[in-house]
């Protein structure tokens, strides 16, 4: 019993951790202005509304992200039950690549098309990145990384 608790103690630790540096890592709640992006779908996605949001930026070729694909679908799950919108954005130029990508990986969530300069103006420094963005199109949260389902929680209490 008194190993279980260490390890949840470690485990609730390095929880808090990340929690700490992803806000830290956002810098002052700074305002952005998010781009009108063409899904892969062909429509236009508006993503300057004012209502809370998350972006998952990524890309097919990045080996986090797809070891993780399953959980980002259960996350994009788990905000779409608490009416948080779920964007993603990848990286690539390739439309017929990436929408063979997301037929095979039977992809639901909404998929973006994003480029070197979207990427920059978001200051995307590697994939996966989520951003964790409130109603009033600040970045509360910046996290590099995989994320699981309880740290999805937890940062969208802040929103």
């Amino acid at each position: 019993m008194k190993s279980f608790l260490q390890i949840l103690g470690i485990l609730f630790f390095f929880l808090i951790f990340g929690i700490v540096i992803g806000y830290f890592k956002t810098g002052s709640k700074k305002k952005i202005a998010l781009p009108e992006l063409n899904k892969v779908t062909g429509e236009l996605a508006a993503l300057n509304t004012n209502q809370a949001k998350v972006i998952y930026v990524w890309a097919t070729w990045c080996v986090v992200c797809n070891s993780t694909l399953w959980l980002v679908k259960l996350n994009s799950k788990i905000l779409n039950l608490f009416g948080i919108p779920f964007y993603s954005i990848e990286e690539g130029n390739d439309s017929s690549k990436l929408k063979e990508y997301i037929k095979n990986k039977e992809i639901e969530f909404p998929v973006l098309f994003g480029n070197e300069n979207i990427i920059q103006e978001l200051g995307i420094r590697g994939y996966p990145t989520y951003l964790f963005i409130n109603k009033n199109s600040e970045k509360v949260f910046f996290d590099e990384g995989y994320l699981t389902p309880i740290g999805v929680l937890i940062r969208i209490a802040f929103l």
